[in-house]
């Protein structure tokens, strides 16, 4: 039996990171990003599971609680874009997380999010199962 294996993707935007981490995913690996430490300080401090509408939550206009959904409320994405454009102090979801990500923990501690990952890492790697990650962003990463 081999050793297990952690797989990483980084590259920009639109790359296919997740496309190809879903495809190791379908043949039995576990995904672990380095934002789901991310995902979990930001579902605390709003209140509920980021996680789980997070493709809507990358895009929604928010605050420090519950946001509204744009796009239930019928806004397209230019829409919300155009809001953003006319008053660029409000915060969208993927801000939000590169705030609290970047200049609030990141700042702290630059390794804080390695950190975390690599705790979960170690637990799934000694169980014998293998990692894909898909967004490496920084170098101790």
């Amino acid at each position: 039996m081999s050793e297990p294996r952690i797989v990483a993707f980084c590259g920009v935007a639109g790359s296919g990171k997740d496309h190809c981490a879903k495809e190791y995913e379908s043949k039995g690996c576990i995904r672990l990003d380095f934002k789901d430490a991310l995902l979990d300080v930001a579902s605390n401090l709003c209140g509920f599971q980021v996680r789980k509408d997070y493709d809507w939550f990358k895009d929604a206009i928010v605050g420090i609680r519950k946001p509204s959904n744009p796009f239930q409320e019928g806004l397209a994405r230019a829409e919300v874009r155009d809001r953003l454009a006319v008053n660029p102090d409000l915060m969208t979801g993927r801000r939000l997380l590169q705030r609290l990500g970047t200049d609030v923990f990141r700042k702290m501690d630059p390794d804080f999010w390695a950190r975390s990952y690599v705790t979960k890492a170690t637990a799934i790697l000694s169980s014998g199962r293998n990692i894909v990650t898909a967004d490496c962003r920084f170098r101790n990463e």
